[in-house]
């Protein structure tokens, strides 16, 4: 059983380069694009090649399965500041669930496009407005036959003017470990769910199939690569490493660099950076990525354990 999905994911990355080019004919025709954005310091430093190595409180996001190994409760707040005046936020909660022998967590996603000047087709202003997404996640994993297996489900609603839309979707997740070989493996697919409508058109959610393997290095250095493959485009190739300074110690710190294919803006936008600091239960992490003439993005979270 143990093999099963390994051999599951090679069969899937070999396939996914058969077929490149998936979903391009459709780019641009999904709702709800916030969906795509990541949060978290830690997974964004690393090129956001996380779904096999997702075993925080950012796997509601990554993976579900993840969420399996958790220890302890986990509370989590992240916010991005991106160009042109956008907010991205995300917090979200995990822990223990004894009585449903698994672990359960929750998020909200709160994506803010700022203040935007509302003009006529004659020219003349209508005042401003603030359009936004929201998106709420409930999710649970426990181990089945010996793999890590998760389940997210989603409200997602999104504001524009006087316009408004909601939808339900579900996430699925997967996760295998073997320390004796230091690999780790993951899959999950997101966004499964009804379409969208709003300003009487409707589109689909934007699905999103990922996975990917991770390999410890060494008992501080671990590296991983993932593939990402989108119902509307092209498939995208992500690698990431991290490398953890005085691990074990009361103070260690993390430094993180990822790459990522399929970048539309120049050839600098396809890398990011980050780092972590962590103090017993309380940890600090950054992660910024060059988004061309846009700019830079900054992503910080704040996260503690064991309250």
């Amino acid at each position: 059983m143990k093999h099963i999905l390994l051999l599951a994911l090679l069969n899937v990355f070999v396939y996914s380069y058969s077929r490149s080019d998936y979903g391009t004919g459709d780019t641009g025709t999904t709702g709800a694009v916030f969906l795509k954005l990541a949060p978290g310091a830690r997974p964004a430093a690393m090129g956001e090649a996380y779904t096999p190595l997702a075993d925080d409180i950012y796997s509601i996001y990554f993976n579900p399965a993840g969420l399996n190994y958790i220890a302890e409760n986990e509370i989590s707040f992240m916010h991005s500041f991106w160009f042109q005046k956008i907010n991205y936020s995300y917090l979200a909660y995990a822990r223990p669930l004894p009585f449903l022998k698994g672990k359960g967590g929750a998020s909200i996603t709160y994506v803010n496009a700022g203040s935007i000047e509302r003009i006529t087709s004659a020219g003349e202003s209508e005042g401003y407005f603030s359009p936004y997404d929201l998106a709420l996640s409930f999710s649970y994993a426990r181990r089945i036959w010996g793999i890590d297996s998760g389940l997210s489900f989603k409200y997602i609603y999104q504001n524009i003017y006087d316009d408004s839309a909601s939808a339900f979707a579900c996430d699925l997740g997967l996760r295998r470990r073997i320390p004796e070989k230091n690999l780790e493996f993951g899959a999950s697919i997101s966004n499964l769910g009804s379409s969208i409508k709003i300003n009487e058109h409707s589109h689909s959610l934007p699905i999103l199939f990922r996975f990917g393997c991770g390999y410890n290095v060494s008992d501080n250095l671990t590296a991983v690569v993932q593939a990402t493959i989108p119902a509307d485009n092209k498939a995208i190739i992500h690698a990431g490493a991290e490398y953890i300074w005085k691990k074990g110690s009361h103070f260690p710190v993390s430094l993180r660099c990822g790459y990522k294919t399929n970048s539309a803006l120049d050839s600098l936008s396809a890398f990011s950076f980050g780092f972590g600091l962590k103090r017993d239960n309380l940890s600090f992490d950054y992660a910024t990525n060059p988004y061309g003439k846009l700019g830079l993005s900054h992503r910080i979270s704040l996260s503690f354990k064991g309250f």
